[in-house]
């Protein structure tokens, strides 16, 4: 009764508050957002209206599956800062992530240079909201005040944002999106509990539209809406959203990609012919064919954006470019002839066109060169987002490097760079040894000099990393060379590795069989070639923890990083000298949802002397209190299909 009070009352208070103001509230709508990542998620916000709006009465506020609409915690909502934002205008918030460079700085080797945030945000956010990416609170890492601070922490297309406009202590929802509501505090009929969806919608007719999508609305639409359910719409010529695809599916992908030209712009937008003007430098290399709908370029040109980038800049504009399905093309960064762009306009409606690639054959002066891929461990390029080097192109002398590390690893073979390089048909390569001295390896300032088929030249720098001496100080194994055979694989040895061994753990707990004479002799092996250990060997597997301890002190190459192992021993007792006791088995313990839901498991003990059937014993995990109720089976609707397995024997 409450929850329909609360609904009726905030109809009501729209009501009240359009008496005491004129519609120019209304038409500080959301016109783009981005929903399915919180490294990439943004929110756009517009003035559709013919009056200046201050934003300092608005709140802009996220609900996610747990929270019943419109309330929300303190670091998901907030208020717009005391600006005037003029007819036409746009006001952008971005989720900024900049630790992973500044921890690059402290330890290139391993961390990312790359920020996962789209470097136009630098720029072009009016609010950059940086989060909390270390719960170390590490001095290096920027986080934007509390309140608001989790606004955009959005996943997987399932979330809902709103805005609230302020006056006179009342307030009302004007506008939202992705908040899909059943009926009173219950949200769509598959997901009966409070907030918005576990999961993506779909919009205009786009399967999944709020995960693999950026969404923009139509420039038409004047008012917001508290109704997505309705403005959504089954397709395009109903919705008042357009889905553009993200031009990346891979995890790291995106990050490299460009943001499309619909950010920071809000307006009618049109493809037509003419429309794509190629830039001054690109006019006799490019040719766009709006008939025959071909683009041809020159041979050397990249795929995903630069193509768009040989274009004159035209805002509402966005893209996807996609590969020809060929094996043999599938490890070229350069463009392929049976390639294929689209271009999307966003405006009062969406116009698109998808226009064939046509890559005309290398000249005879080309003398550039462009990346390939490498390809992964199954000898394919699925999800290859990178190639293992970067070459620059443009620039007074232009550079081959890595993009995440700057420079070749070090001692990296020339033969290995000449394997992942395109050159054009008939150029050749060669060295230029910045020592005079011919070698295998590569050295900084080497030069990569490109003569291509009427002789004309191109040098590029090579920049390679100096050598870093290793920091990694791990055993790969801890292993009883001599355990007796009867013991392999009992009582937790894995062969003769010690039980549950991981390089990262570094206290064990070994049983010793009664009948094994003396004390084992444990050996480690170093994870790294350059890595050293030495070891304290355990005394007397009847005295205490310290004689009945093994400890290897690894160091690693650098000699500053170190890590100390420490097995315990025990020997087991003669089962004929210990006193039988059938007590049942205990959780020891219990991890929940550590990382959100990536780590769920449990520990049970044996606290007998001797072993324990446990197929008599049942484990329930499950949100009821009954213990009968626990173990019957309800789930057994098709919606629950997946969570019908509560109970193990």
């Amino acid at each position: 009764m409450r929850t329909k009070f609360l609904l009726f009352f905030s109809f009501l208070m729209c009501g009240l508050l359009n008496a005491q103001v004129d519609d120019t509230i209304r038409t500080l709508i959301i016109t783009e957002v981005r929903l399915d990542d919180a490294r990439r998620g943004y929110v756009e916000i517009a003035n559709v209206g013919d009056a200046t709006v201050n934003l300092s009465s608005f709140e802009i506020g996220r609900i996610d599956a747990w929270t019943v609409p419109w309330t929300t915690s303190s670091a998901n909502w907030m208020m717009l800062p005391d600006k005037d934002l003029a007819p036409g205008e746009t006001f952008v918030i971005a989720a900024m992530r900049d630790l992973q460079p500044e921890l690059y700085k402290l330890y290139p080797e391993q961390f990312d240079p790359l920020a996962t945030n789209k470097r136009e945000f630098w720029s072009l956010a009016d609010i950059q909201l940086h989060v909390d990416e270390s719960n170390q609170n590490p001095p290096n890492d920027s986080v934007s005040a509390a309140q608001g601070l989790e606004l955009l922490t959005v996943w997987s297309g399932r979330d809902c944002l709103y805005l609230r406009y302020h006056v006179g202590g009342d307030s009302a929802v004007i506008d939202q999106v992705n908040g899909i509501f059943a009926g009173a505090g219950t949200i769509r009929p598959d997901h009966p509990t409070p907030g918005v969806g576990k999961g993506p919608v779909d919009v205009a007719g786009f399967k999944d539209a709020t995960q693999t999508t950026t969404l923009v609305r139509k420039f038409w639409v004047n008012t917001g809406s508290t109704n997505f359910a309705a403005t959504k719409g089954e397709d395009l010529t109903e919705s008042q959203w357009i889905p553009i695809p993200h031009q990346a599916n891979g995890r790291w992908a995106d990050n490299t990609r460009r943001l499309f030209w619909t950010a920071g712009f809000h307006g009618n937008a049109v493809l037509a012919e003419g429309t794509l003007v190629p830039l001054d430098n690109y006019t006799s290399l490019v040719e766009v064919k709006w008939d025959a709908k071909t683009i041809t370029v020159p041979w050397g040109v990249r795929r995903d954006d630069s193509i768009m980038f040989m274009f004159e800049k035209v805002p509402g504009l966005a893209w996807h470019y996609d590969y020809v399905e060929s094996y043999e093309d599938s490890a070229y960064v350069s463009a392929r002839t049976g390639d294929s762009l689209t271009v999307y306009a966003t405006g009062d409606e969406l116009t698109m066109r998808k226009f064939g690639i046509i890559v005309t054959p290398a000249t005879d002066d080309a003398k550039i060169v462009v990346p390939k891929k490498a390809p992964n461990g199954d000898g394919f390029f699925d999800d290859v987002d990178d190639p293992p080097f970067t070459v620059s192109d443009g620039a007074e002398m232009d550079t081959i490097g890595t993009l995440r590390w700057g420079g070749i690893p070090f001692a990296t073979r020339i033969d290995t760079l000449y394997k992942y390089l395109e050159k054009p048909e008939g150029a050749t390569l060669e060295i230029v040894y910045v020592d005079g001295q011919e070698r295998t390896d590569l050295k900084h300032g080497d030069i990569l000099k490109v003569t291509a088929v009427d002789n004309s030249t191109k040098e590029y720098f090579i920049k390679v990393d100096t050598y870093r001496k290793s920091h990694n100080a791990f055993l790969s194994s801890i292993t009883w060379p001599d355990i007796p055979e009867d013991y392999k694989d009992v009582k937790g040895w894995l062969g003769d590795t010690i039980p549950n061994f991981a390089p990262t753990v570094y206290n064990y707990i070994a049983s010793v069989p009664s009948d094994v004479k003396g004390i084992p002799a444990l050996v480690g092996k170093n994870q790294s070639l350059e890595g050293k250990h030495s070891v304290e060997i355990a005394t007397n597997l009847d005295g205490n923890l310290e004689n009945q301890t093994v400890t290897f002190n690894t160091v690693a190459e650098d000699d500053t990083t170190i890590l100390h192992y420490k097995v315990q021993m025990i020997k087991e007792k003669d089962p004929g000298s210990v006193q039988p006791w059938n007590g049942d088995p205990f959780i020891s313990e219990w991890v929940f949802w550590e990382q959100w839901e990536a780590n769920n498991w449990i520990e049970v003990v044996n606290p007998r002397p001797t072993d324990i059937d446990m197929s008599n014993y049942m484990f329930v995990v499950t949100w009821e209190n009954n213990p009968a109720a626990a173990i019957s089976n309800t789930r057994t609707a098709d919606v629950d299909w997946l969570d019908r397995y509560r109970r193990y024997v």
